[in-house]
């Protein structure tokens, strides 16, 4: 109550009470989401695994039994620390009253055939007994056939190792090398590669501050 209190003294709001006013303001104005539902004909709801309880429940109020279409993928669910419920998806009929007709966009358009076989079999388990069935992705007619490496290690500092000596066998070579690329899931662990590579000879710059290198 205090907080709340210190909010409404500075004059601030949180990205929580912005929801929060926005369910109460639809709830009590049923004008704004009839405005709304005028102006756009038809909705898409692109990335629905990332939306909260009360997002999804604001998205309700304001284009139940419109025509809206919820586009989302329960694998990619990365915002459960902020509310996020890839069950969204699973209850997006209900939700909105809508048909529960489903389509699967099932091929994959950015991966080669073989690491496609590697994420498919990495997700498998957890698939298996997921709430919203996902069907496994199928490579595209122009897909490559390019090899994948796979090592088991002990540390991360082994791994970082291995990393760096696997780029620097790729990317000596003559003339223009190659480009490259390594992706992290969480930064905590960057400084072992940054260290490795410059052990190595590996040449790299750093992008961003989501971890791409």
């Amino acid at each position: 109550e205090d907080y709340q209190e210190l909010k409404r003294g500075l004059g601030v709001v949180e990205f929580a009470d912005q929801l929060r006013e926005s369910v109460r303001l639809v709830t009590q104005v049923p004008g704004v989401g009839r405005e709304l539902r005028e102006r756009f004909k038809v909705v898409l709801l692109d990335e629905y695994q990332d939306t909260s309880v009360v997002q999804a429940r604001l998205l309700a109020q304001l284009f139940a039994g419109h025509p809206v279409m919820a586009v989302g993928d329960p694998n990619q669910s990365i915002y459960g620390w902020r509310g996020a419920s890839a069950s969204n998806l699973d209850d997006f009929a209900t939700a909105f009253g809508a048909t529960d007709t489903r389509f699967a966009l099932s091929t994959s358009w950015r991966n080669g055939r073989r690491i496609l076989d590697v994420a498919n079999t990495i997700v498998a388990p957890f698939v298996a007994g997921a709430k919203v069935q996902v069907d496994r992705l199928d490579a595209s007619p122009t897909a490559s056939d390019l090899p994948v490496d796979i090592e088991f290690l002990e540390t991360v500092a082994d791994e970082a190792d291995a990393a760096a000596r696997w780029l620097k066998a790729r990317l000596d070579v003559r003339g223009t090398p190659p480009s490259a690329a390594m992706l992290f899931r969480t930064r905590k662990t960057q400084g072992f590669f940054l260290e490795a590579m410059r052990r190595h000879g590996v040449k790299f710059h750093v992008l961003g501050i989501g971890g791409l290198l």
